[in-house]
């Protein structure tokens, strides 16, 4: 018979763990799409696909390439983060609940100077919400209008990246066929062409510099 009335409870405390759980597992991604990782994230994806070298530019370089970018950028929102949520939190003055809502303070200072208020005023309609300013805005509405400004974003750098290689690529298979090389594979003759100009061109400086700077304070 106790074993009867306790079962619910039981049943209830596993799945909060298991929701618990869920929601750790998944936080880190969540974060990061807060963060200026995935615009950098993404411009570098295409950038490895545009200079065709495959494996020879590990995604593990390049996600650890995007993580310290990622770092420089939110440096200042990460200290007022740390400064007005973290340390009184720490220091037992506030509680949990009240550093979360001082630590979103920042993070919606920064997506709010990002976000593209078209994409915002998108999802206040999918909300059926009647438009607002943007700090009136809900989190749960301001987060998936930074991403798709992010990835709008991050899509116009990845076009201005990819036509000076498309342009390279058409040349070299022209060549080639003009010289009647049918058998000659063209990546095999434009992937170097695409990295001397790539380099020559001062790439990851001003790649990494434009990606750096293109984030409003």
């Amino acid at each position: 018979m106790t074993l009867a009335l306790g079962a619910p409870h039981h049943v209830a405390t596993t799945v909060q763990i298991l929701v618990g759980l869920t929601v750790l597992a998944a936080a880190p991604a969540i974060l990061l799409m807060m963060t200026s990782y995935l615009r950098i994230a993404v411009v570098l994806a295409f950038l490895q696909q545009a200079l065709a070298v495959g494996t020879a530019l590990p995604n593990a370089v390049l996600s650890g390439l995007a993580l310290f970018l990622t770092g420089i950028v939110m440096a200042p929102v990460l200290h007022a983060v740390y400064a007005t949520a973290y340390l009184p939190m720490a220091a037992g003055k506030i509680g949990l609940q009240s550093a979360l809502a001082a630590a979103q303070v920042p993070m919606r200072a920064w997506m709010e100077a990002q976000v593209n208020p078209k994409d915002l005023l998108l999802f206040e309609h999918l909300r059926h919400m009647t438009p607002t300013a943007p700090k009136a805005v809900p989190f749960f509405v301001l987060v998936p209008s930074f991403v798709v400004s992010e990835l709008t974003e991050a899509f116009r750098i990845a076009v201005m990246i990819y036509i000076p290689f498309v342009v390279v690529d058409l040349a070299v298979q022209s060549i080639l066929l003009s010289a009647g090389m049918l058998m000659l594979p063209p990546t095999l003759v434009s992937t170097p062409i695409k990295i001397l100009l790539f380099l020559v061109s001062g790439g990851w400086p001003l790649l990494v510099g434009s990606l750096v700077r293109g984030f409003r304070p």
